[in-house]
């Protein structure tokens, strides 16, 4: 077990699958930041404690690396830890392996702390809820979060924010921007190519009822989306690394 990690086991069900029977790609997001989520809560850092004290975490970039995605009914281990922290930016890593050790997923992301009334970020050095977390500088073994260029032309998609896609803090749902980016694809994309990394910059919220503009630029193998409230403001933006399947 990696020093200092938080860690937990658990097995891929049948509702979290798609049609090959892999864990969906969001709902493997999603139980990263879940472990992320579960870690600060038993340090004292969580939802609860954070909002009565006026502030929360906002996730500003991660990448993910896909190794082998995990089958309905593996078992799996998640381990994540703080790798360490400047004035702005919380580093935190993940990795999943199977039973005998294989790597399934490796991750790094970048958080930032915001203060939830007048939304400015907090300074984190010297922060009580970064002092919970003790440090281990160990990387994930991946390149860290990309900074991904805007795309302004491209393939156009749209989406109308709905009641599942907000989340506690009354913006859109960090692994909904991923959902909506992966349900532009039709399914033969899946049949015929694995998502190996996934790089995601998040710039500004956005809540109920507003339709977002998707615009996807594919460059062979990797594929570049930028999606922009109705302003034309960037709220997100995706690079997708595809492997051909064997």
């Amino acid at each position: 077990m990696i020093e200092h990690a938080f860690q937990e086991n658990y097995t891929i069900f049948p509702h979290e699958i798609d049609f090959t029977k892999h864990i969906k790609i969001v709902n493997l997001y999603a139980r990263l930041l879940t472990s992320a989520g579960t870690d600060s809560q038993l340090k004292g850092s969580g939802i609860d404690t954070m909002h009565q004290a006026g502030c929360t975490w906002v996730l500003s970039r991660i990448a993910i690396e896909i190794e082998k995605q995990p089958y309905q009914y593996d078992d799996i281990t998640i381990q994540t830890w703080v790798e360490g922290s400047n004035k702005l930016i919380n580093t935190r890593n993940f990795l999943l392996t199977f039973p005998n050790n294989d790597i399934a997923v490796r991750a790094c992301s970048y958080w930032s702390m915001i203060d939830m009334n007048n939304r400015k970020v907090i300074n984190l050095e010297g922060n009580e809820f970064v002092a919970k977390f003790p440090v281990n500088p160990t990387t994930a073994g991946i390149e860290p979060p990309a900074r991904i260029p805007d795309v302004k032309e491209g393939e156009i998609s749209q989406h109308t924010i709905g009641y599942n896609d907000i989340d506690y803090n009354g913006h859109v749902n960090s692994v909904r921007y991923l959902q909506w980016v992966l349900d532009t694809y039709p399914l033969e994309q899946f049949n015929q190519f694995q998502l190996h990394r996934i790089d995601i910059n998040y710039q500004h919220e956005i809540t109920y009822g507003a339709t977002v503009t998707l615009i996807k630029q594919r460059n062979d193998n990797q594929h570049l989306i930028t999606i922009k409230n109705p302003e034309g403001i960037t709220l997100c933006k995706v690079k997708l690394v595809w492997t051909e399947k064997n």
